[in-house]
């Protein structure tokens, strides 16, 4: 019995699916950078994606890693 809760699609109400990207990312001081494994949801049936927490914080995770490593500080910008 499957008891793993499933999530449905906001267009089409398909299933669900967590899967793994590969997305490149343009940066205005570190240029382009390519960022892997980044875990989204993806519909079985229509294909529409959604990235959410845990998504974005490899995401930023890796931007401030990748700024860190050449010794400098990401400015955010105030609104």
């Amino acid at each position: 019995m499957d008891t793993e809760e499933k999530l449905l699609c906001w267009d089409c109400n398909g299933i669900l699916k967590r899967v793994c990207i590969t997305e490149t990312y343009e940066e205005p001081v570190l240029g382009s950078i390519t960022i892997k494994d980044i875990p989204i949801l993806r519909c079985k049936s229509c294909s529409s994606e959604a990235m959410g927490d845990e998504g974005n914080t490899v995401v930023e995770e890796y931007i401030e890693k990748e700024y860190k490593k050449k010794g400098l500080e990401r400015k955010y910008r105030r609104i």
